[in-house]
């Protein structure tokens, strides 16, 4: 007996289940979600998901500006915890990349990111447990960036999926 399908999704990870969910948002018919071990059981699993916007190039930082947004507002839309956490992220350079370091933050900015150049004394206030050589590192500062738990956040998606019909 064969079982017709309009789209099957391989790989139960953050990326296969997340499509399995928008398309079943979109009402793209019958949809079948394959995996071979467990939700989550590749890099899904293993992975720090990390919500960050500090990006070099103009596509990927608006692409992860929309990202975090979803995943920001994703509780309280779905009243699912997926383990949101917004605590920033510092990132550290060293003082000799300092012009790349601004070029990035000019660019982020304009895109509407909140992000600034911090100096070594305000890294230091940011990451106490911290230590820096004097006068060798500046950081980039993004009170946005955030973290999920991904194990949570690949099985929550697989569950709205599946209230929405996928298999």
């Amino acid at each position: 007996m064969s079982v017709k399908k309009d789209v099957i999704i391989i790989g139960g990870g953050i990326t296969g289940t997340s499509i399995a969910l928008r398309l079943a948002e979109q009402g793209a018919g019958r949809i079948l979600l394959l995996e071979k071990s467990h939700l989550g059981a590749g890099s899904t699993g293993k992975s720090g998901a990390i919500l960050r916007q500090h990006y070099s190039h103009e596509t990927t930082v608006r692409m992860a500006r929309e990202s975090l947004g979803f995943f920001r507002d994703f509780e309280d839309e779905s009243g699912r915890d997926i383990g949101f956490r917004q605590v920033g992220m510092a990132l550290i350079s060293p003082a000799s990349g300092r012009e790349g370091l601004e070029k990035n933050v000019k660019l982020q900015q304009s895109l509407g990111v909140d992000t600034r150049l911090v100096d070594q004394s305000e890294l230091q206030e940011l990451l106490p447990e911290a230590r820096f050589e004097a006068g060798q590192f500046i950081g980039a500062w993004e009170p946005e960036a955030a973290y999920v738990n991904p194990v949570k956040t690949v099985n929550v998606f697989a569950d709205v999926a599946a209230e929405k019909g996928v298999e």
